[in-house]
């Protein structure tokens, strides 16, 4: 990662408005941040924050349904019938709770 932040070091430090070191990504404070985020009340605002910004609904055909899996999960309200709302768009998936 420090590699990475060294060749990027400009353009986060004028992306984020803060001075970017790659020293500041090392794996000490990568594994502090992950444990940080790991708890449940950080994590979820976290979760909620990127789902707001990154779902999109789109007005598709429904003559052909394709279901792709995913390696991610979440933490989401599910109704009896087995739906739930993401996003600032509410959209709505079938889906059940994971554990």
């Amino acid at each position: 990662m420090e590699a990475y932040i060294n060749g990027m070091q400009h353009t986060l430090s004028h992306l984020s408005g803060q001075r970017i070191e790659p020293l500041d990504f090392s794996d000490d404070r990568l594994g502090h941040l992950l444990t940080h985020f790991s708890k449940a009340t950080y994590w979820h605002a976290i979760e909620q924050d990127l789902n707001a910004c990154s779902m999109e609904v789109h007005a598709l055909s429904q003559d052909v349904i394709r279901c792709d899996a995913t390696t991610v999960s979440g933490d989401h309200d599910v109704t009896d019938g087995g739906w739930c709302s993401l996003g600032t768009a509410k959209m709505i998936r079938r889906g059940r709770r994971s554990k």
